[in-house]
C-alpha cells in the first residue's frame, strides 16, 4: 500500500482522507498502522468492480463504519472527510512522496516500514 493516493483509483483518495482522520483522532499514535493494515485486508470490500455501479456517499457510509473501529466518529467523518485540515494532509503526503524522491528504489520502501508491516504495491 502507498501512503498517498493513486489518481487511477477513484476510492483512494477517500481512503487516504479517512487514514487522516484517523491520524488526526488518535494523535498520531500507532491505530493509525492499525488503520493501515485493516484497511489494505478490507480493500477488496471497495476495490474495483465491487464499486463500479456505487456511488462516493456509499464510499463513505462504508468507511464511517471503518472509521469507528479506529476513533472517527460517524459525526466526526461526515463532517471532517473534505476538511481543510484533512485535504492539507493528503496533499503534503502526496508532495513528499511524488517530488523529486523515487519510491520505487529498495532504500526508499525499506526507510517507509515497521516491524510488522512492509509497504505493499
Amino acid at each position: 500500500m502507498h501512503p498517498y493516493p493513486l489518481w487511477l483509483h477513484r476510492q483512494a483518495t477517500d481512503a487516504a482522507r479517512l487514514a487522516s482522520l484517523v491520524n488526526i483522532a488518535n494523535n498520531n499514535g500507532p491505530k493509525f498502522w492499525s488503520f493501515v493494515d485493516y484497511i489494505f485486508v478490507h480493500q477488496a470490500e471497495f476495490y474495483n468492480s465491487v464499486f463500479y455501479t456505487k456511488t462516493q456517499q456509499d464510499l463513505y457510509n462504508l468507511f464511517s463504519g471503518y472509521g469507528q473501529q479506529f476513533g472517527v466518529s460517524n459525526s466526526t467523518f461526515f463532517a471532517q472527510i473534505t476538511s481543510d485540515p484533512v485535504e492539507t494532509m493528503v496533499d503534503s503526503t502526496i508532495a513528499v512522496f511524488t517530488g523529486s524522491r523515487s519510491i520505487s528504489s529498495t532504500s526508499e520502501r525499506s526507510s517507509f516500514t515497521r516491524s510488522n508491516l512492509n509497504w505493499r504495491r
